[in-house]
């Protein structure tokens, strides 16, 4: 509910949306314990024709137990939103949504001293190359931030927020654009992943890139984040073997390569450490350990890779997000 009504009126441009609280004693419990899975059920209507429900890149069939369908009130019914289960419906059948809109769950940690962690980052940290969607990974998400959220046999997760978003340039979060940082009230814990893209569509220089970030982490600071982690920008290759041999590999430009701002953005990032930000992480599992302009190879096709620029997994040969979510977690633990 909101302010006790079942239903809320969002306006253009309205940010932090967040409902009554749902307490605990309401299912008869005395609190939410850790691991606890929760659905979340409701609907919405855009009553303005050509505009859209904003939604996230993760698939209907990447969140576990999860239901989005789409329909015309005049010609589809759809069963209450009270009634325990997904939803069924009646008359014109539903369109099918392969990207879902992903609602923040808040909570209250019991102990306040509990760690909470917001990342920020373009589709290498939301994982879009992530296709090892099924069983707990369908509950615990996919990618480089969600897997640093747990240890691996998903029994020691941490609270977070992913703010991640597909193509996103770190020139977005800067200048006038608050609306993301508001949400940094609610974790003390940040992690930045940004700027490839402003790199590689927009040819943003070296000071641009430094200057964006250190906005970005005066925001988070200002907003309630107490220690940032900072990743290093990953490399870009190209492959002639699928990325199976370090021989195959060339540098996807001069950016990337030896002298380029890619490089020498990952040595100034290290130099800001106890300044701006408390900590920095190479991704040093998925990167060749000779060379840091390619990526990690062992003569298996696409082992952290599948296009040169993403992590990569498939729940078979391809491990780039769960190893890189390693170097994340281990970096995390540095700045408890």
């Amino acid at each position: 509910t909101w302010g006790g009504s079942s239903s809320k009126l969002i306006a253009n441009g309205d940010n932090k949306i967040v409902s009554d609280e749902v307490f605990a004693t309401s299912f008869g419990l005395a609190k939410f314990d850790r691991n606890s899975t929760v659905y979340i059920k409701g609907r919405g209507s855009v009553p303005v024709a050509g505009n859209l429900v904003p939604s996230h890149l993760p698939l209907e069939s990447q969140i576990s137990g999860s239901q989005q369908k789409w329909y015309n009130p005049a010609d589809t019914t759809p069963s209450a939103v009270n009634a325990a289960g997904a939803f069924t419906f009646t008359g014109t059948a539903t369109g099918g949504s392969n990207r879902v809109h992903t609602p923040f769950l808040l909570g209250r940690p019991v102990d306040a001293g509990t760690l909470v962690y917001f990342g920020l980052g373009d589709s290498i940290l939301m994982g879009s190359h992530d296709n090892l969607n099924t069983g707990n990974n369908g509950v615990y998400g996919v990618g480089l931030h969600q897997r640093a959220m747990h240890d691996g046999s998903f029994t020691n997760p941490y609270p977070s927020c992913n703010f991640s978003l597909s193509s996103m340039y770190a020139s977005a979060m800067t200048g006038s654009n608050n609306k993301w940082a508001e949400w940094c009230v609610y974790a003390n814990r940040g992690i930045d992943e940004m700027l490839t893209n402003d790199i590689i569509n927009a040819g943003a220089s070296l000071a641009t890139c430094q200057s964006r970030a250190q906005e970005i982490w005066t925001k988070m600071k200002t907003n309630g984040i107490q220690k940032i982690l900072r990743t290093g920008l990953l490399t870009r290759t190209n492959s002639t073997d699928s990325w199976a041999t370090l021989a195959g590999q060339t540098v996807n430009g001069t950016d990337w390569d030896t002298g380029g701002k890619v490089l020498q953005f990952n040595a100034w990032a290290q130099t800001r450490v106890g300044i701006d930000i408390e900590g920095y992480v190479e991704l040093s599992s998925i990167l060749d350990a000779t060379d840091k302009r390619f990526w990690l190879t062992n003569g298996t096709a696409m082992r952290v890779t599948d296009d040169g620029l993403h992590p990569y997994s498939n729940g078979a040969n391809g491990v780039g997000n769960e190893l890189g979510s390693s170097d994340v977690r281990a970096a995390l633990a540095t700045l408890a």
